[in-house]
């Protein structure tokens, strides 16, 4: 019951490992100065580095193409997570499965949107605590690929 309301975490984290791969296909194209991936990473830091030493962080909202929300988490079991322990000097989202929209944002540019509440609703329920924003409002301050 708890996995088809909440989610399966198998199968999100192969979700989100085909996100980070196509987000860094993306990036390198859109960048078009070169770069590769120098390192990816398993953790809650980033998920990779280019070899201008940028860092990125991909989330993908398997939700937001079907109700225009984008969710940020920031607790996971009563822990910070999320952004709040991101390390990544980019935050991408990942919208939409057939295709697929990333929307660029500088991570203190994120946390600066909390701070200014431009959020609609902070979430919280069994196990995480994070904020929805309207995927409009994220747009505005994103850059689009």
């Amino acid at each position: 019951m708890c996995q088809a309301k909440y989610g399966n975490f198998k199968q999100d984290l192969l979700l989100g490992q085909k996100y980070e791969k196509l987000a860094q296909i993306a990036v390198i194209e859109w960048l078009n100065q070169g770069l590769e991936v120098i390192e990816e990473r398993n953790d809650n830091l980033y998920d990779f580095k280019l070899s201008n030493g940028s860092t990125y962080e991909v989330k993908y909202d398997r939700m937001c193409s079907q109700t225009g929300n984008l969710y940020v988490e920031t607790q996971s079991h009563s822990r910070m997570a999320g952004l709040s322990v991101c390390q990544a000097d980019y935050y991408i989202f990942a919208v939409g499965e057939f295709k697929t929209k990333f929307y660029i944002i500088k991570t203190d540019e994120l946390k600066q949107m909390i701070i200014d509440d431009k959020y609609f609703r902070i979430h919280s329920d069994y196990s995480k605590v994070g904020y929805l924003f309207k995927l409009d409002v994220i747009a505005k301050n994103c850059l689009c690929i």
